[in-house]
């Protein structure tokens, strides 16, 4: 009944239909999920340990290097870019 090209698109039917399924799962659930526990279960500490000046977010505590703010060196600083 069904010819070999007829075979052919339900193949690629279905492979087009675990594409998607796969494709939503892995870019959409998945970060969602994987993002969305942390954000419940530690929302003081999911976002990293940022530091602050004058309301803004300018460094993490995490990363390697001390950060002290201009005013606390006596002199102005380089420009800090605005993370927020």
């Amino acid at each position: 009944m069904f010819g070999p090209l007829a075979r052919l698109a339900r193949h690629h039917l279905a492979a087009l239909r675990m594409l998607l399924l796969f494709t939503a799962l892995t870019g959409v659930v998945y970060p969602l999920v994987v993002t969305g526990i942390p954000q419940t279960a530690f929302p003081g500490r999911a976002n990293g340990l940022l530091i602050e000046e004058h309301g803004r977010p300018v460094a993490s505590s995490r990363i390697g290097r001390n950060v002290t703010p201009p005013a606390a060196r006596g002199r102005r600083g380089p420009a800090v870019p605005d993370l927020g």
